[in-house]
């Protein structure tokens, strides 16, 4: 089954013995909260989920709209795929929160956060990091968009270190570009990473104006000219 509309939610085609929510709100004025109740009550009646896709992205959401989110996602506790585009959004960190804390009730494979150009602080990927020290570890793909967003190193840090408990992890994006206050600290703790795991086949690191040093840039370009990686800097 695939539900899929920009705002009323009532196109339903069966597709697969498992259903896919996919949803784009991008710039959109409607009102988030009431489509989102009307979300959550189908899904109540869903037995087996795989996908949701839903993007916000230049819409109205806030805080309340990621709550809503967050409820949303107690009730699809069989997700195998997330993803939740959410730039140039009111998005803070308690909105985040919201979401990131119901990440280890989910049974995720694939975690996709895009949150470029919101209010996002170190506070709200801290909590993420903790979400992602108790995930399940068959997560194979993390992607994680904070461009232009006031994380810094204290934030990034800790992220980076919860990615070892993603034990079967094969494929990860990070963007970081235009977080002026991360830097060669990152670029230590990444490629230790990326060094460390081998098995993660295929990296996107998008690192531009950035705090880092030409010392710390050359240590990540040293990285990509040993693997496969797609690295910009």
């Amino acid at each position: 089954m695939c539900i899929r509309d920009r705002s009323t939610w009532e196109e339903m085609n069966t597709v697969s013995t498992k259903t896919k929510i996919s949803a784009d709100w991008s710039n959109s004025y409607e009102e988030i909260n009431p489509l989102m109740a009307k979300v959550t009550e189908l899904l109540s009646k869903v037995d087996t989920l795989g996908d949701i896709f839903l993007s916000f992205n230049g819409s109205k959401l806030d805080d309340a709209g990621c709550k809503a989110v967050g409820q949303l996602l107690l009730v699809t506790p069989t997700i195998f795929r997330l993803v939740l585009y959410m730039d140039r959004t009111k998005l803070t960190d308690l909105g985040i929160m919201s979401i990131t804390n119901k990440l280890p009730l989910l049974n995720l494979q694939e975690v996709i956060l895009a949150f470029r150009r919101t209010q996002v602080t170190d506070h709200g990927i801290i909590s993420l990091s903790h979400s992602l020290r108790q995930v399940s570890s068959q997560v194979t793909y993390f992607a994680l968009a904070l461009e232009k967003t006031k994380v810094t190193d204290a934030g990034v840090l800790p992220l980076i270190d919860s990615l070892w408990n993603l034990t079967t992890l094969t494929r990860l994006y990070l963007d970081f570009d235009d977080c002026e206050k991360v830097t060669d600290a990152t670029a230590d703790k990444l490629v230790h990473f990326l060094s460390a795991r081998r098995s993660i086949e295929f990296v996107n690191l998008s690192l531009k104006r950035m705090g880092m040093s030409e010392f710390g840039i050359s240590r990540i370009r040293e990285i990509q000219s040993r693997n496969s990686f797609k690295i910009e800097c």
